[in-house]
């Protein structure tokens, strides 16, 4: 079940992803540019959403925990 867990398709998640679940990521995740991620966020804020869980994927994880740190602190003048 956790093979390959947010770092790469396990043969399931590759068999979801050529059915068509990747229609699902614009609306059930953050996976988008930074602008549409900013706007995402306001979004969020505008709804009295308290916490949001991110786990920095990828090869590079402190890279886009440090771009997601960045953008936070950008839109909310924190």
């Amino acid at each position: 079940m956790h093979d390959h867990h947010l770092v790469d398709l396990n043969s399931a998640d590759a068999a979801a992803w050529a059915a068509g679940s990747w229609a699902a990521i614009p609306t059930t995740t953050l996976t988008r540019s930074a602008a549409q991620s900013a706007d995402r966020l306001t979004a969020f804020a505008e709804q009295d959403t308290t916490e949001i869980a991110y786990p920095p994927i990828g090869p590079n994880s402190e890279q886009e925990l440090e771009a997601f740190i960045n953008l936070t602190r950008a839109l909310f003048h924190i």
